[in-house]
């Protein structure tokens, strides 16, 4: 059974494999997580949302600040509208590049949709 418990952890760890939290690379990296997202909220923001301010200011490992993102984009939705929103959220994701697994990303359309050439 021993060789079963191995291939699952090697098997979970393909997925989710990051950084120990009290990493000093993952410290760092949710600082700058952080500042991005504290910046796209912006003083306005700040204040509006000083909940949603408070938790991603004193949020220490970029997993937990990739579960608020949700919470930010609604809020900046809210301030902005979603396609203003959506331009702020691109540098806040950029961000998280090697802090969270690939597989958690957000996926990006390489180009706006363009028509099928047989009018399909």
């Amino acid at each position: 059974m021993d060789w079963f418990r191995s291939g699952i952890s090697t098997l979970t760890g393909f997925f989710v494999e990051v950084a120990p939290a009290s990493s000093p690379t993952s410290v760092e990296r949710a600082q700058g997580i952080r500042a991005a997202m504290l910046a796209a909220l912006a003083e306005e923001g700040a204040a509006r949302y000083s909940r949603l301010a408070q938790r991603i200011r004193y949020c220490l490992q970029p997993r937990m600040l990739w579960d608020m993102r949700g919470d930010l984009m609604n809020a900046l939705s809210l301030m902005y509208g979603e396609s203003r929103a959506r331009e702020l959220m691109t540098d806040v994701d950029s961000r998280f590049a090697g802090a969270v697994p690939a597989a958690w990303t957000p996926l990006r359309a390489a180009a706006p949709h363009q028509p099928h050439p047989m009018g399909r």
